[in-house]
């Protein structure tokens, strides 16, 4: 996404699309075209935890995993727009895993709503033992082409060995995703919304933490979940449009 318009979208299929002009042509004002996780970090700085600081991430580990960054104060963009794409960040060099976008091993293709089944579904295959896979509650929503991230974490509040082991993998992922964001980014804070990690937070947020400093270079930045659940997107489009950060102002 660039500031007038889509380009390429791993997870809908729109290419090429103006949006920019004919927003502003309609309604005869200006428009700031940004994705949903770039409106919630500027959400954040202007009416959300992030008021106090100058070096920012925010991710959302939701259907997909993104983020928005400001660094020094600026919001980043990049060329196209692509500056904080924090779900394509890769995770495993093995590549076993196909991104949505179309490419392997990144982050969003093993923790992210979308993509965490098929991983599930490797592990059960591939890894895990047989004869422990099919005493798992996961094993008859396998066979039904029926599990969900729902079923899996269910399954882990309920102790079950299997779906516990999954926990444990994708918090593993999960932390290898948020010590690079932390490494690249040098934020003072990281604050994390979305579904997934919304949802299950001691079965998504607290089990990463236990594995983050050992991927760490740069110092742990302070890790918060976003108070404004749903509504942070809704949020930051609001803050960009009473308080638009300069890097989207057209000269």
């Amino acid at each position: 996404m660039t500031k007038d318009g889509i380009i390429y979208s791993p997870n809908l299929p729109f290419e090429k699309i103006d949006l920019k002009k004919p927003l502003e042509d309609y309604f005869r004002k200006p428009a700031y075209l940004v994705n949903d996780c770039v409106a919630a970090v500027w959400g954040e700085k202007v009416f959300g935890v992030a008021k106090d600081y100058d070096n920012v991430v925010y991710l959302t580990i939701s259907s997909g995993i993104g983020g928005g960054a400001i660094v020094d104060g600026k919001l980043l963009l990049g060329k196209y727009g692509g500056a904080h794409e924090v779900g394509h960040i890769v995770v495993d060099i093995e590549e076993r895993m196909k991104c949505g976008c179309g490419g392997y091993g990144h982050w969003e293709a093993y923790c992210s709503g979308a993509n965490m089944v098929n991983y599930v579904k490797y592990l059960m295959e591939d890894v895990f033992k047989r004869e422990e896979v099919e005493k798992s509650m996961l094993y008859t929503y396998y066979v039904r082409n029926e599990l969900t991230p729902e079923v899996i974490y269910e399954a882990a509040r309920k102790k079950d060995f299997i779906a516990l082991q999954v926990v444990e993998k994708l918090a593993k992922i999960n932390a290898m995703g948020i010590a690079s964001i932390v490494n690249v980014y040098d934020p003072e804070i990281i604050i994390i919304g979305g579904g997934i990690a919304l949802n299950n937070k001691e079965l998504v947020i607290e089990p990463m933490k236990k594995y983050l400093d050992r991927y760490l270079f740069n110092k742990k930045p302070l890790i918060v979940e976003t108070s404004f659940g749903e509504d942070v997107g809704l949020k930051g489009a609001l803050a960009i449009a009473l308080r638009s950060p300069q890097t989207l102002i057209q000269a």
